[in-house]
């Protein structure tokens, strides 16, 4: 298990919750999807699991052992230091290595550029950037954190359907090459995902609910 809810309730004040009665899971290998409005409170949820927010109430476990990395929206990024994505990327993955060293992609990580569009992009400034080839070097730079748990905040908005469709491919690949969960936070899905998710939530009103597609 990489994180289970129990009765978890969130949000900014007590007075307020934004989600109560929280009971959700996600086991090693896993892809969960959680549906929700904008505001209805999909980004507090992941804010609070990562330890990035305290709950209000009820119990979150977390796997010891485990590295988390968040794919931010977007409308968070501050892009004003004059930076490309390769180098960009490379502060970001040398920060983990001792301070002699310095990230170089293995093959593993070669194909993950590769297969975001990152290595057609690398030279460019961050700020240069559409939404497009910012969000695939976000998707990018979390799948080479050798994280254990991605979660995902509404990773797909700027990407065009074929690249929706290659980024899915490559979660399910480098699935088969490390055990890793996936929680995809979105306000819409496409039916052709459903089959990549073990389970998909859904937000109504203050509770969080299983959907059951047929």
């Amino acid at each position: 298990m990489l994180f289970s809810t129990k009765n978890l309730t969130i949000g900014y004040r007590k007075t307020t919750p934004v989600l109560r009665d929280i009971n959700v899971h996600l086991e090693k290998g896993q892809r969960i999807a959680l549906l929700g409005a904008n505001g209805s409170g999909k980004s507090t949820l992941v804010k609070t699991i990562s330890g990035l927010l305290p709950p209000l109430s009820g119990h979150i476990h977390l796997d010891p052992k485990m590295k988390i990395s968040l794919v931010p929206q977007m409308k968070n990024l501050k892009l004003e230091f004059p930076m490309s994505i390769y180098d960009s990327l490379v502060l970001s993955q040398s920060s983990h290595l001792p301070f002699w060293k310095k990230w170089k992609p293995n093959q593993l990580d070669q194909e993950i550029l590769d297969r975001t569009g990152v290595k057609e992009i690398q030279n460019l400034l961050l700020r240069e950037c559409s939404g497009g080839q910012l969000q695939k070097f976000l998707i990018a730079r979390s799948l080479l954190s050798g994280a254990n748990l991605l979660f995902l905040d509404e990773p797909m908005d700027a990407l065009d359907s074929s690249s929706q469709q290659n980024i899915l491919d490559l979660f399910l690949d480098i699935q088969k090459e490390k055990v890793l969960g996936l929680f995809m936070i979105t306000h819409n899905i496409s039916k052709n995902w459903l089959g990549y998710f073990h389970r998909v939530y859904r937000i109504v009103g203050e509770s969080i609910v299983e959907d059951k597609f047929t």
